[in-house]
């Protein structure tokens, strides 16, 4: 396929993810690859883009905001879409976007969570032979709700692929809930994804108990055996008995707060490299870590020592969470290349023509 012929039909391409952390990827008018996270058009934090988020979840928005969104996306682009690459998006979404982008404009819809975590980071990392680790609260795959995959990637294909059942991000936010220190704002009280950063902060000022080791082990393991969203409350339950602590909303304060989120970071990352660490040194290959879990910098200054130590690299995307979803799906579906950085491919800065020169 020429280049011309490329740049000219992928610029009608548009690939969304619609879920928290929502983002757009496309080329523009002037056939620069960009970005673009939801939140920083909405001005909410972790925004959701699809209808089906504005009652339950703070971070939704509505049809107003999605509209001139989409709006915003299509000038960029230069007026016309043809197709849409979709992910996490109802009929409603879809009809508000075909009275934007037109009635004639089709929609395919892109399966598989961790896979475009990987696409996504591999192709940013600049490697040709990867492992790539995609650990977060987990997401739709091709055999339902997958919590984090390892792959081994060669010259841009999959070589080996194996998925680990166990919610890595999930169980680490929801202890947000239990800490008197941590404001929630006006959001859910228990799945609330500003809670992680937070609590890796925190993390630092408490010491890790041994006694909570083996109980903090079958909570992240979950050998309750409960399962569904409606379990995280039951989880915590269990987990405050096992350790012998309060339950309830904002109920630990001092000492008990600090030493439980520390001790949650030790089983946090002793899990991570009892999972994957084998694994990482079978491949003798550099590694790319991608997924909300990324964004721990605890646990990737460890991972990078350990990798400097075998004489390998670790990369992580600049976008690592779920805002690099819809990159990853048109990065599978159009094969693009990226060529340099592309920190700085996101929303432009809105009132930039009134800073003097």
């Amino acid at each position: 396929m020429c280049v011309f012929y490329y740049i000219f039909v992928m610029k009608k391409v548009l690939s969304i993810y619609g879920c928290h952390d929502a983002s757009v990827t496309f080329v523009d008018r002037g056939g620069r690859l960009r970005i673009y996270e939801y939140e920083r058009h909405a001005k909410v934090r972790n925004a959701m883009y699809s209808e089906r988020h504005d009652v339950q979840w703070k971070e939704g928005t509505n049809d107003s905001v999605r509209g001139s969104f989409i709006e915003r996306v299509k000038a960029d682009m230069g007026g016309s879409v043809d197709l849409v690459l979709h992910s996490m998006l109802t009929e409603g979404d879809m009809q508000l976007m075909r009275g934007i982008l037109g009635k004639d404009v089709q929609f395919k819809f892109m399966d598989g969570h961790h896979e475009y975590h990987m696409v996504s980071g591999y192709s940013m990392s600049g490697y040709d032979r990867a492992c790539v680790v995609s650990v977060d609260g987990g997401g739709p795959g091709r055999n339902g709700i997958e919590y984090s995959k390892f792959y081994i990637v060669e010259s841009g294909e999959v070589v080996y692929e194996d998925v680990y059942d166990i919610d890595f991000g999930g169980p680490y936010g929801w202890l947000g809930s239990l800490i008197d220190d941590i404001v929630h704002g006006d959001r859910h009280r228990v799945v609330n994804l500003v809670y992680s950063g937070k609590l890796m902060g925190m993390s630092g000022y408490g010491r890790v108990r041994e006694e909570w080791v083996e109980g903090l082990m079958r909570y992240y393991c979950n050998t309750y055996g409960i399962v569904g969203v409606s379990s995280i409350v039951e989880r915590l339950m269990f987990l405050c008995k096992d350790l012998g602590i309060k339950f309830g909303y904002k109920v630990l304060v001092g000492h008990d707060a600090y030493d439980l989120v520390a001790t949650s970071q030790y089983v946090f990352e002793q899990l991570f490299f009892d999972m994957y660490w084998d694994n990482i040194v079978k491949s003798d290959m550099d590694v790319v870590l991608v997924g909300g879990c990324a964004m721990n910098i605890l646990l990737a200054q460890k991972l990078r020592e350990r990798l400097e130590g075998i004489g390998r690299r670790l990369y992580i995307p600049c976008i690592p969470n779920d805002a690099n979803l819809s990159l990853g799906q048109y990065i599978s579906y159009s094969k693009y290349k990226i060529d340099g950085d592309i920190v700085y491919n996101g929303i432009g800065i809105d009132d930039l023509d009134m800073l003097t020169e």
